[in-house]
């Protein structure tokens, strides 16, 4: 089995002092890096596009962001590549308490992809390909978290062969500032039982391996601001073989 790990594509970037004509090609590089991630996808026939968050810089972009966005799902799922998605912090009204104040809700209208909404239930998913089995499970953002671990009192044991979870958090270690709310330390890490955690939020891709669990972090696929100017931009293809394999792309 493979898949492609993405998240942080901010899809509709706003930016207060940019000329509206340079604003516009800006968010036509954002879109354009979007779809050649799925050129990719498609190019590599994996079975599984897994998304982080913040596909979206906003809860309320404008329809050609969403329509493009659902034309990429659509190209995925025409080829059998099966989509599963959170919603980011950026990606939600931070007045909600709920991830269905996201764009998100509109692609829970299509067949093929998988929402996961939920801020505090992972929801899995089990599928069979071609005789193993796979579970993968995500936890939205929650914005009213108060800083506690996402996965303090998660369990991961399942029967599947491989298990996988999808989040929108920072993990000990990888973040610019340690102050960073909302942390999954690296205990939790170790014991979660999962073999796959990939996580958006923080903008410098980045991977660790502890106590046999895996945890990538794909960063951005555009550069936002200067501060990201020596950053790698790209996404991660995860191949399930003996082991879990990871390769920076």
């Amino acid at each position: 089995m493979k898949a492609v790990v993405t998240a942080d594509n901010h899809l509709n970037r706003y930016y207060k002092k940019m000329m509206p004509g340079l604003l516009e090609k800006k968010r036509e590089m954002i879109r354009e890096n979007f779809a050649k991630i799925v050129d990719y996808a498609i190019e590599e026939q994996v079975d599984f596009f897994l998304h982080c968050g913040d596909l979206f810089d906003m809860s309320n972009p404008r329809n050609q962001e969403v329509s493009f966005a659902a034309q990429q799902i659509a190209r995925l799922d025409s080829k059998g590549i099966r989509t599963f998605l959170i919603v980011g912090n950026h990606d939600m009204s931070l007045n909600s308490e709920a991830a269905d104040s996201s764009p998100h809700s509109v692609f829970e209208c299509f067949k093929g992809p998988n929402v996961f909404m939920d801020v505090e239930d992972s929801e899995p998913v089990e599928i069979e390909v071609e005789d193993e089995s796979i579970s993968i499970s995500g936890l939205s953002y929650n914005p009213v978290n108060n800083g506690e671990d996402p996965l303090s009192d998660f369990e991961g044991g399942n029967d599947a062969d491989w298990s996988v979870l999808l989040t929108h958090y920072g993990i000990e270690g990888t973040m610019v500032s340690e102050e960073c709310k909302s942390t999954i330390r690296r205990e939790s890490i170790r014991d979660c039982g999962l073999d796959l955690i990939c996580s958006g939020h923080i903008h410098s891709h980045s991977e660790m391996s502890l106590e046999g669990t895996t945890a990538v972090i794909p960063g951005i696929t555009e550069r936002l601001d200067f501060n990201e100017e020596n950053y790698s931009t790209g996404f991660y293809m995860i191949y399930f073989d003996d082991e879990v394999e990871t390769e920076y792309v």
